[in-house]
């Protein structure tokens, strides 16, 4: 027995050649443009359009009005923006806005 063992397979050439350079990576990694390129590409880009199809997909189901899905609003009903779309109701159709004497 010397420095190879008989393990009873054939060991593939290229990879093992795939095996040497990924355990030294840290030896042979230079910082290009590409590499900057494929890092914004993988780290960025592509978890933000994941992220976007994903709240898209969900908005679609929702029941919020179609207008606001289309602009990309969200509208947060307060206390002060609901009694201020009801008067503005109230003026229209000429009514007296009993909810605010309160």
């Amino acid at each position: 027995m010397g420095y190879k063992q008989d393990i009873g397979a054939h060991l593939n050439y290229d990879i093992e050649k795939w095996a040497y350079y990924r355990e030294n990576t840290h030896r042979y990694f230079r910082l290009t443009s590409r590499n900057l390129a494929l890092g914004f590409l993988f780290i960025g880009v592509i978890p933000v359009a994941i992220y976007r199809g994903l709240v898209m997909q969900q908005v679609r189901r929702s029941e919020a009005p179609r207008s606001f899905i289309d602009r990309g609003l969200s509208v947060k009903l307060t206390s002060h923006n609901l009694a201020r779309k009801q008067t503005q109701q109230d003026k229209k159709s000429g009514r007296k806005a009993e909810y605010l004497a309160q």
